[in-house]
């Protein structure tokens, strides 16, 4: 998922789709086509997943939402925006948690996340049944731009495999900075607006 690390490591690459090979050849122009149909693949503010039952754990939905509670993919930088799955568990997994990816549409990475990053893991050991999962970005963290979102959950307790499920980019959203005076034109990854104290001494 990190297209900045490929681009800089691989000069050749496969991209695959569902087992098939989508492209083959030169990174930046595998990468280029990989990040479009991730791009035209959440356009959307909701995303639906369709019920696998060999799964023991599985995202239902993906959806972004205002400080409002709507349904949106434009925020303002001075907005929060809260990332709410629909998760579904069949069978308890032992060590299950959740990781986040947060890229600038050409790939390169600009936020990483964990369900331990705050405390005890929230996603270990969950009883059958159906959740709701909230991620909060706090406003003024991100930069003015657009955005793509990326979910994997795995589980080094797993059997069956280290991947539990991995509905892989479910969103994307733009940032836009009406406020601050440099607005969209503030390069860097971060809108953090800093206070300049100034004392004479």
């Amino acid at each position: 998922h990190n297209m900045a690390a490929v681009r800089q490591l691989c000069p050749t690459s496969i991209w695959l789709d569902d087992g098939r090979i989508a492209a083959y050849g030169p990174t930046n122009e595998v990468a280029a086509r990989y990040l479009q149909a991730s791009h035209e693949d959440s356009s959307a503010s909701e995303r639906s997943f369709d019920e696998d039952t060999s799964k023991a754990f599985q995202v239902r939905s993906a959806r972004l939402l205002g400080s409002d509670g709507s349904e949106t993919r434009q925020f303002e930088c001075d907005q929060g925006i809260l990332l709410d799955l629909k998760c579904q568990v069949r069978v308890k997994v032992p060590g299950l948690y959740g990781y986040l990816w947060i890229a600038r549409t050409d790939g390169t990475g600009v936020l990483e996340s964990d369900s331990y990053d705050v405390g005890p893991n929230p996603l270990d050991q969950m009883d059958p049944g159906m959740y709701t999962m909230r991620i909060a970005i706090p406003a003024r963290t991100l930069a003015p731009g657009n955005y793509t979102v990326y979910f994997n959950f795995t589980s080094t307790a797993n059997l069956s495999g280290f991947n539990v499920d991995s509905p892989g980019i479910v969103a994307g959203f733009s940032l836009n900075d009406s406020v601050s005076r440099r607005g969209n034109r503030r390069m860097g990854a971060m809108s953090l607006l800093l206070p300049w104290q100034v004392q004479r001494v």
